[in-house]
């Protein structure tokens, strides 16, 4: 009797060396976990032995722990050479990117001091006119009174093809509706505090002064004219060095001084787009940190009133006396119009209307301020500096490109940058 030939199946064979293959991957992938986690475990060793060395091992394990929770807590695709902004500095940087949306209110500037502060909110709204010439304009001079101008524009009225300041032979009151050679303008009457609490200081009123400083300013256009009679363009302008863009004083018969369309094309910061139903926006971007600072009891009236106007303000009549010995009446001006900084020209058919707001975060401090209205303040300085530097490269970075906004611009710097928005109480970088 011959012997038996069994023969395995080769499909038992193939299945037989799959199996022996995939234990081994897993073996090996089990090996190099095994070394990893070691080489982990001795580099946070080496890491906590340096600390302690420095520190002493308790506040080194504290610092370590905390610094590990931090890293765990972000996502891997924003650990590779990045800036996580705190969120009080992410709220700042939405001021800039979305100035008037509601989850924006009552922000601060993540600067000293770290003081409670009261955070507040104010706008104004209107509606304007192209003028006669074909021009029309919102001008805006962020303000942290509610009794001063804040906004000038146009009327249908409105003769010139350049912008203008309030004449300085007249009372401000009584060029509030506008002419041929001078715009219209209006408070910031939500604001709480007028311009003499602001101007309040001295030994007589110590518990009642009142210091302010502005988080962001923003004014947007839209027009609003007929549809068949819809043409030209927006320019929106903030001038980066915080000059007038109405130019100087003038007579009220006498042309005014300021930008025009063909200036503000000129301006690398400038954003031109078609006039269209969708509308324009522009926001402040001051350069100066002082600007940022609260304005204290020893600096002039205008900067406690106008702290974006750059020391630049309108002369305007304030009374005249009676005509009572001296024979000639005396003149008496002030200096209670701040030079607007930024603002948007718009260029098509006279009379067609547009509508504009404008708006203003701001915080105030001072005994004058009431204490259940003071809001706790944190300081960022990193996430400070991050927000500042981005926004003025946005802000420049639009001649470049003449079919970006000024957020499309900072959405991309802030990509190029690798900056983020986080909740954190303070801005990490990893």
């Amino acid at each position: 009797m011959g012997l038996l030939n069994i023969h395995m199946p080769k499909n038992h064979k193939k299945k037989s060396t799959n199996i022996q293959k995939q234990k081994n991957r897993q073996h090996r992938q089990k090996i190099r976990k095994v070394a990893k986690k070691s080489a982990r475990s001795m580099a946070r060793g080496f890491v906590k032995a340096q600390m302690s060395n420095v520190m002493g091992e308790p506040a080194a394990n504290f610092v370590y722990s905390s610094v590990s929770r931090a890293v765990s807590s972000v996502p891997r695709s924003v650990r590779q050479k990045q800036l996580v902004l705190s969120h009080v500095a992410s709220q700042y940087l939405r001021t800039f990117l979305t100035p008037f949306a509601s989850g924006v209110k009552s922000t601060g500037l993540p600067r000293p001091p770290n003081q409670p502060t009261f955070k507040t909110t104010g706008y104004v709204r209107g509606v304007g006119a192209i003028g006669q010439a074909g021009v029309g304009y919102v001008a805006f001079a962020p303000c942290l009174a509610n009794d001063k101008p804040t906004i000038y524009f146009s009327t249908k009225d409105y003769g010139q093809s350049q912008m203008s300041s309030p004449p300085s032979d007249m009372k401000l009151s009584a060029s509030k509706a506008g002419a041929g050679f001078y715009p219209a303008w209006s408070a910031m009457t939500n604001l709480p505090y007028t311009g003499a609490q602001l101007s309040s200081s001295g030994l007589s009123n110590y518990n009642s002064d009142i210091d302010g400083r502005i988080v962001s300013a923003s004014v947007s256009v839209q027009y609003t004219g007929t549809e068949v009679n819809r043409s030209g363009q927006y320019y929106a302008y903030a001038d980066p060095d915080c000059e007038t863009i109405l130019g100087g004083n003038h007579l009220k018969t006498e042309n005014g001084t300021g930008y025009g369309s063909s200036g503000m094309a000129q301006k690398d910061a400038c954003e031109i787009r078609q006039a269209g139903r969708k509308g324009i926006t522009v926001t402040a971007v001051p350069v100066a940190n002082y600007i940022d600072d609260f304005t204290r009891a020893n600096t002039s009236t205008w900067r406690k009133w106008f702290p974006y106007s750059n020391a630049e303000v309108y002369t305007t009549v304030d009374e005249t006396s009676p005509n009572v010995p001296p024979a000639t009446p005396v003149t008496y001006n002030t200096d209670d119009a701040g030079a607007p900084t930024l603002g948007v020209l718009i260029t098509g058919i006279k009379e067609m209307t547009f509508y504009f707001e404008a708006i203003i975060h701001a915080e105030y401090v001072g005994p004058g301020v009431m204490q259940a209205l003071l809001t706790e303040t944190r300081s960022d300085v990193v996430g400070y500096d991050a927000v500042k530097c981005i926004v003025a490269r946005a802000q420049r970075n639009m001649a470049n490109n003449a079919n970006l906004s000024f957020s499309q611009s900072l959405k991309q710097e802030m990509a190029n940058e690798g900056v983020v928005f986080g909740m954190g109480s303070r801005s990490v970088d990893y």
